[in-house]
């Protein structure tokens, strides 16, 4: 049977260490960050989660906001929040919580818990490769064309650094996107997009991403 994949996150260094510590001594594969803006570049940038186990209240978002986020990355995870400040019945549809100030064999229980798939998904599961999900997620791509503005990284010439171009289609594994000009396989960039709507009415939003192109292409 494959290990289980845990992301844990909490602001508080001993209960992060803890926790993180307790879970890897049960044999599974701990993750541990302390910022849920960590967390999500983490979701993002690694093979989904099968466990994300939180704290609530956290400086830049709070506990169930985040795994809301990560959901949209790793829909098949499942979650653990844990607050000593936080009513179990305010914790979002499907997520366990645990109560601090907890014992380990009282953690060990829920997360025990948390990880068994529903009796009609056990089989389904079953026949699934290990990184499925990974590969589910990355082949559902969004066809949008949106003004994009990049910076390469590295030694090139200050006229090469910039530029800008469009972007083809996007996905939660990355994007696509045409360039003024010719790039390098592997050239670390900085690309930043403006999202030119309102999402969900509220703000609108630019996104930035780091990372290496991965092939040139051509218009």
């Amino acid at each position: 049977m494959a290990t289980a994949r845990v992301l844990v996150v909490d602001d508080e260094p001993a209960v992060l260490g803890l926790v993180s510590g307790a879970l890897s001594r049960k044999g599974y594969e701990v993750h541990a960050v302390s910022s849920p803006l960590q967390a999500l570049h983490l979701a993002h940038d690694t093979p989904c989660f099968d466990l994300v186990v939180s704290d609530v209240i956290m400086p830049e978002m709070c506990g169930p906001e985040l795994v809301e986020r990560i959901a949209r990355l790793c829909p098949t995870a499942a979650v653990v929040l844990m607050s000593g400040y936080f009513a179990s019945e305010k914790i979002p549809e499907g997520a366990a919580f645990i109560s601090k100030p907890f014992l380990l064999a009282d953690l060990y229980a829920v997360v025990e818990k948390a990880l068994e798939p529903p009796p009609c998904a056990r089989e389904r599961l079953a026949k699934l490769p290990r990184d499925a999900s990974t590969e589910r997620r990355a082949s559902v791509r969004f066809p949008l064309t949106l003004e994009v503005r990049y910076v390469v990284s590295g030694r090139s010439p200050p006229a090469e650094k910039t530029g800008s171009g469009r972007t083809i289609d996007l996905s939660s594994s990355g994007f696509d996107f045409i360039a003024d000009r010719p790039l390098v396989t592997g050239q670390k960039l900085e690309v930043s997009i403006d999202w030119p709507v309102l999402l969900g009415g509220r703000v609108k939003m630019q996104l930035i991403a780091w990372g290496p192109s991965s092939a040139p292409m051509e218009d």
